[in-house]
């Protein structure tokens, strides 16, 4: 049933309440993945963001000002 498999996979709803919602056992449908439903770790690439500027010179400055910072290597926009 396209009823169950939406309830299911997009809503998490476990299998006994669909039946009790339902009124009987239907069979899922490979429609939709179940991705939502599964938990996940979260890893936040901007956790440490700012503990890594080691200098700005002259501060306060003009027109041009030197920064020194560290990085873990991948992209960096400095805003």
């Amino acid at each position: 049933s396209v009823y169950a498999t939406i309830l299911e996979k997009w809503f998490c709803v476990p299998q006994a309440t669909l039946q009790t919602i339902l009124f009987k056992n239907f069979q899922s449908l490979n429609i939709v993945s179940d991705a939502a439903c599964k938990t996940t770790g979260i890893d936040d690439p901007n956790q440490t963001a700012g503990e890594e500027l080691i200098t700005t010179y002259p501060n306060p400055f003009t027109q041009t000002t030197t920064i020194k910072y560290k990085t873990k290597g991948a992209h960096t926009l400095i805003q």
